[in-house]
């Protein structure tokens, strides 16, 4: 009977979680179950009731066989710890099935320890790698000091070479300056000396005709004036003037022209008075020969033929050059795509 009993304490103290059976652990006393690990483990579980119903029903068996009267009180003693023996094999149940519970939640939380301790990895690799990159981030930052020194004395070398051009270019531009004013002043003087006598002759061209033609009758322009002009180099400065409706007596009926001596640069070098012969004409640019010419003498005492004190002196001609009918009359002999041409030249004085 105490082999009995040691037998069924060793077989409840087991730890069945972690053994697979096919069998009711108390399928000595009577329980027909089986099934696999899980199913047997949840059977024991739950039929705690029956199975102590069977151990109940299993010592009563062995009272009824208990003959020899001396062994009651052992049987009674042993039916005690039998009772205490099956509590505390109750107690065993239930403690693992609350292993069993606690099993599973120790495999969870081991679970979600690794993925901690992966998540605890990853965190220190980038950790570390970001220790690294502040480890050489002071040398960056110096590298990036060393840079922007760099730019700035750069910038600082290019602000003075800035500087310089542009105070070398202030400097052309004005070198400039004073040179256009030079070719300004040398370009008048060029165009002052141009207007001169080819060969003693000079020609004046004037455009538009029947405007001032019509301008001359109006009173709106009387007389015009051609270019500045000089009979040779460096001598006298002369212009002609022509009154295309008349001068005083001749308006209206006459065309006038005149030469004017002018104040000129040279005068100081020429002699005075003027005493040359000037040849007037009203050129016929188809036929030369058929032109109109006047020869205009010089007179010692005429003021318009002295040294000039203003700008220039009284003009001298001709007031009534050509008569205004006859200039009507062979207007289209004169005028070409309504221009005329009105020339000077000096008469050559030969010593005999």
């Amino acid at each position: 009977m105490a082999e009995y009993n040691s037998r069924m304490f060793e077989k409840l103290s087991e730890d069945k979680g972690f053994k697979t059976k096919t069998s009711c652990f108390f399928r000595a006393i009577g329980c027909k179950f089986k099934g696999g690990r899980a199913k047997v483990q949840k059977h024991e579980a739950e039929s705690v009731r029956q199975h102590l119903n069977l151990l109940m029903d299993e010592l009563a068996n062995l009272n009824q066989k208990s003959i020899p009267a001396n062994l009651l009180p052992d049987t009674s003693r042993t039916l005690t710890q039998w009772e205490r023996e099956i509590d505390r094999a109750q107690k065993g149940l239930q403690n693992d099935h609350q292993i069993n519970e606690i099993c599973k939640k120790l495999e969870e939380f081991c679970k979600l320890m690794e993925a901690a301790y992966q998540c605890v990895t990853i965190v220190e690799t980038q950790f570390t790698a970001l220790e690294d990159e502040l480890a050489t981030l002071p040398e960056k930052i110096n590298k990036c000091s060393r840079i922007i020194a760099t730019l700035n004395r750069q910038t600082e070398c290019n602000d003075q070479l800035f500087t310089d051009v542009e105070d070398k270019l202030t400097i052309l531009e004005s070198k400039m300056h004073r040179t256009k004013q030079a070719i300004q002043v040398a370009t008048a003087k060029r165009m002052a000396m141009e207007p001169m006598m080819h060969g003693g002759l000079f020609i004046w061209k004037i455009p538009q005709i029947n405007k001032m033609l019509q301008e001359a009758i109006d009173g709106a322009r009387p007389f015009l004036d051609s270019s500045e002009f000089y009979i040779s180099s460096y001598s006298y400065k002369m212009c002609l003037r022509i009154y295309l409706n008349g001068h005083e007596d001749a308006k209206g009926t006459h065309i006038s022209l005149y030469y004017i001596v002018l104040k000129g640069p040279y005068d100081a070098l020429t002699q005075w008075p003027f005493k040359e012969k000037v040849k007037l004409a009203l050129l016929n640019p188809r036929n030369r020969q058929q032109s109109i010419l006047r020869i205009c003498t010089a007179s010692g005492q005429d003021p318009a033929l002295q040294r000039p004190g203003e700008g220039m002196n009284p003009p001298h001609g001709f007031p009534m050059f050509l008569s205004l009918s006859e200039f009507n009359h062979c207007f289209s002999d004169y005028v070409d795509s309504n221009e005329i041409f009105v020339g000077a030249e000096i008469v050559p004085t030969y010593i005999p």
